[in-house]
């Protein structure tokens, strides 16, 4: 996964992005300890990385929504007159 960037199934199963960002922060560790903290750290990277882009849906979804109450009321406002 590491020597071959392009490898897209291992096993019958997809390689996904997390596990080779993964693979490639082990790969670049030195001895276990190094390479147990370059793992974490990519792991907690990928969480952070993860809930920022949930954040960001979150608020695109509430910015969406309350567009569309605007419209309907403006269209209401407007049916009504």
């Amino acid at each position: 996964m590491v020597k071959i960037p392009q490898l897209a199934y291992l096993d019958d199963k997809p390689v996904f992005e997390d596990d080779r960002r993964i693979a490639v922060a082990w790969f670049k560790g030195g001895n276990k300890q190094e390479q147990q903290e370059n793992v974490v750290d990519e792991r907690q990277q990928i969480r952070h990385e993860a809930k920022a882009e949930r954040n960001k849906n979150a608020a695109l979804f509430k910015e969406m929504v309350e567009k569309a109450k605007a419209d309907k009321k403006a269209f209401e406002e407007f049916k009504q007159q």
